[in-house]
């Protein structure tokens, strides 16, 4: 009932009083060519750095957003840029017929970015940290037991890409902190176009302070040697076969790694790799 009486109070606050409207002659609203075209990503994630507002023009607190668990499904945004091409405010409001057709192409590009043949699924907004329960056992299990399946890979995946799309990317007021690292490991094992499709959803996630800016470290050091790049933290190794030891990935300016990985919370990279029985010795700076 409590939550109930919130969820009442957020959209009131959505739909009702009025403040100051968007500075239109210092901020420009996106067409909604350029929204599918340069910010297709805004549909799925929050930023703490952006200004959100209802139709009426009055600023709603973050935390109040946050708390609307079906906000990307229910919603749709106007966006507002500065001088300098950066999105500055969102508006919020009850969608249109345009802007669901808008929202379907974009759902429908990402995934043809990212090489996927979803199979939809209705997800529960209100209710994700059910499902993601169900999503990290059935990761463990597979795991755990030493034999791969496929079919649980793409069961889970499906999943996860249906709850950014029709969710947005969850919170810590929807789920427990330690729900966010599911999402990142269902996108983590996938492929190197379903990694690079949706890293910005969790990169943002991470710069909001949800995610684990560690995990989304290892996943940008993951896409740098997908695509052939010397790593920033120095979190990936690899080995041809299990006969043959370990090897560190190539490593960006490894003479400033153990900076780079303080502040994402990593431990020194000497220290990380005496798990992989590497024994790395350059000085750092």
């Amino acid at each position: 009932m409590r939550k109930f009486l919130l969820q009442i109070l957020i959209i009131s606050l959505i739909t009702g009083c009025k403040n100051d409207k968007p500075d239109s002659e210092r901020l420009t609203r996106i067409s909604q060519s350029e929204k599918e075209e340069k910010y297709p990503y805004h549909l799925f994630s929050l930023d703490n750095n952006i200004t959100y507002r209802n139709d009426k023009g009055d600023i709603l607190p973050l935390d109040s957003v946050k708390s609307l668990t079906n906000w990307n499904k229910k919603w749709a945004q106007d966006l507002y840029e500065n001088e300098n091409g950066e999105i500055e405010e969102i508006v919020l409001r009850k969608p249109t017929k345009e802007d669901l057709e808008l929202k379907k192409r974009i759902q429908e590009k990402l995934e043809n970015k990212a090489k996927v043949n979803l199979r939809y699924v209705p997800i529960d907004c209100a209710n994700l940290s059910v499902l993601l329960t169900q999503i990290d056992s059935a990761d463990q299990e597979m795991r755990n037991s030493g034999i791969y399946d496929p079919e649980a890979d793409k069961e889970n995946l499906n999943l996860v890409i249906n709850i950014l799309n029709q969710c947005g990317m969850p919170n810590w007021e929807q789920v427990p902190r330690y729900q966010f690292s599911t999402i990142w490991l269902v996108i983590q094992h996938s492929s190197k176009e379903v990694r690079k499709t949706y890293f910005p959803i969790l990169k943002q996630s991470a710069e909001n302070g949800d995610l684990r800016k560690k995990d989304i470290a290892m996943m940008e050091d993951r896409m740098l040697m997908d695509y052939g790049k010397p790593q920033i933290y120095g979190t990936q190794v690899y080995r041809k076969s299990s006969s043959e030891p370990w090897k560190l990935y190539d490593l960006k300016n490894p003479e400033m790694v153990n900076i780079r990985r303080k502040e994402v919370g990593l431990e020194p990279l000497e220290q990380y790799l005496e798990n992989f029985g590497i024994d790395y010795q350059i000085e750092q700076e």
